[in-house]
């Protein structure tokens, strides 16, 4: 009898033991309930940090069927199975991160309890966000919410005090103060040097306007009506990124510029070609806030393959769009005559026909109009027009009279008709030709011939990126002019691939010890491929160069074919 109660008893605590080592939770489990609870912890205290809280969380895992590993029925195979020494479930393997096991549970239950204090708007309120910030399912988990009568706990009174709290306190204290008294010292200094700047900079602006809020931009550049210097676009010291904000500014630069007749001016055009030049992005974010008809007016005073770019890949406006309005606010607007100043935005974007058209004016009605151009195009065009005159330019005493409505009227049809105004209908042209010129800056010479020949004489290809092969159709005059326009080492990347018969005429102008050197750096191509995008960036430039020297010989030629006549 007593040995049958003993191994009753025996089997008893067997079964037991047996159960409770079946319900044994798996030890990443417990972390993982233990994770989700501090976070569920979190959100409780961050909503209401003076308030108890308790949370218990709940996971009912995913396991996958180990006995899926071995043969049929479970039986064990007596080969080796590479399965056993891999890890069958996510949550035996180390690697995986806890929070991603949330994506191996079947359901998630948290049980909060919370004082009875709160309203069951705030307990709703916690509910959501402990499920938005655990990641829960509604469908699938549950969160359950408990209101406690809880009681704030009597602390036993020290009378004792502990004086090193109070040293620290106070050491705290003197840092937090001396801080405090550095800041404000150093804001001030730099907000009297910001309003020194900005009365310096409006006395010297006449009537020109101050530009935006100098809060706003501040702008180390100075005033950017100076046509004889280059804006720099890059040296704004605030930064503004909210693009409301930016919007809301531009549109109030907007009103005071388009209560200006004289908008844009030349001053004007020189500060957003130079903005195309550098920042074709951020100027094109300026325009596409500007209204439509002034923006088409803007781009036909343009030039240069870098406005397309403006006008077809602008970006998010930023400070440097502010930078580029602000400059065009702060210019002198004395002048009204709208003619007069067309004409000087005419001649101006003539760029690289300035001098046709220049040969055949008078040297008064010339001057007249080169005195308010920016020097270094006015310098230019007088050197190669009136060489013997152009010295006046420099003369601070040298002054002249601004010209007639007639002859300012004569003069404006001929810019005209020498650099039509662009129309917007060109972007849709270099919007299907981009991707071709791209092809063209890696192409050698020959596919680039048949490119340009099948595209046509009207394709804006021939405008936006003059051709290289016409480096092999020049006459020797125009070989004279090009070959030193350019380094022996460009040369030798421009003629690289390119057959000996096509190279002759570049290589007899080149002197003995130039040849030495070209012929050395075309045998180092050779061995190793110099990037195809540098060839084809040098062959670009040499196309723009042919094109303006032959641009130049067409106007000598219609002059002596006029003079003739």
């Amino acid at each position: 009898m007593k040995n049958g109660i003993f191994w009753l008893g025996m089997f008893v605590l067997f079964m037991g033991s047996l159960g409770f080592a079946q319900n044994a939770k798996h030890p990443r489990v417990v972390e993982l309930e233990k994770t989700l609870s501090r976070e569920a912890l979190e959100v409780l205290k961050g909503r209401f940090p003076d308030k108890p809280f308790l949370v218990n969380v709940r996971i009912d895992p995913m396991m996958r069927d180990r006995k899926s590993s071995s043969g049929v029925g479970g039986e064990r195979l007596p080969y080796y199975e590479i399965s056993e020494e891999e890890v069958v479930d996510e949550w035996d393997d180390p690697n995986v991160p806890v929070l991603a096991l949330i994506n191996r549970v079947r359901k998630i239950q948290v049980n909060m309890s919370v004082p009875a204090q709160l309203s069951d708007e705030e307990i709703s309120e916690l509910k959501s966000s402990v499920i938005y910030n655990l990641g829960l399912v509604e469908a699938r988990d549950s969160v359950e919410v408990n209101k406690r009568n809880w009681n704030a706990f009597n602390l036993p009174k020290d009378n004792s005090f502990d004086w090193s709290i109070l040293g620290y306190g106070m050491g705290a204290w003197i840092l937090i103060m001396a801080g405090l008294l550095f800041i404000t010292w150093l804001g001030t200094n730099r907000l009297a040097q910001s309003i020194q700047d900005s009365a310096i900079s409006q006395k010297g602006n006449g009537n020109g306007g101050g530009g935006i809020v100098n809060a706003t931009i501040n702008a180390t550049g100075g005033s950017g009506g100076d046509s004889g210097k280059a804006a720099n676009f890059g040296s704004a010291d605030l930064k503004l990124q909210d693009p409301i904000k930016n919007r809301e500014i531009i549109a109030s630069g907007l009103k005071i510029l388009d209560s200006h007749q004289n908008f844009p001016n030349l001053e004007d055009m020189l500060i957003l070609q130079k903005a195309a030049e550098e920042r074709p992005n951020d100027l094109g974010a300026l325009l596409s806030e500007f209204p439509f008809e002034l923006r088409q007016r803007l781009f036909s005073y343009s030039f240069g393959e870098k406005w397309m770019e403006v006008m077809i890949d602008p970006s998010d406006v930023t400070s440097f769009s502010l930078e580029i309005l602000n400059r065009c606010l702060k210019i002198q607007r004395n002048e009204t005559d709208r003619d007069w100043l067309n004409l000087l935005i005419y001649v101006w974007r003539l760029n690289s026909h300035k001098k046709e058209f220049f040969n055949g004016i008078p040297q008064a009605d010339a001057f007249s109009i080169l005195f308010f151009l920016p020097k270094s195009f006015a310098i230019e065009a007088a050197r190669e027009s009136f060489p013997g005159a152009w010295g006046q330019l420099l003369d601070p005493t040298f002054t002249v009279k601004k010209l007639g409505k007639e002859k300012t009227k004569e003069y404006t049809e001929k810019a005209i008709r020498i650099a039509p105004l662009r129309d917007l209908a060109v972007l849709e042209n270099y919007k299907n030709e981009r991707e071709l010129l791209g092809f063209l800056k890696v192409s050698d010479p020959v596919a680039e011939k048949e490119i340009y020949l099948a595209s046509g004489d009207s394709s804006i290809l021939w405008s936006i990126r003059p051709p290289f092969f016409k480096v092999f159709e020049l006459n020797g005059d125009e070989y004279d002019k090009l070959v030193g326009r350019f380094k022996i080492e460009e040369w030798a990347m421009a003629m690289f691939n390119v057959g000996r018969v096509e190279r002759r005429e570049i290589e007899k102008r080149m002197s003995d010890k130039q040849k030495f050197r070209y012929f050395e750096m075309l045998k180092s191509y050779d061995m190793k491929n110099p990037a195809k995008s540098r060839v084809g960036e040098i062959r670009e430039s040499v196309g723009k160069i042919i094109a303006e020297i032959q641009a130049e010989s067409a106007g000598e030629s219609a002059l002596e074919t006029k003079s003739a006549a």
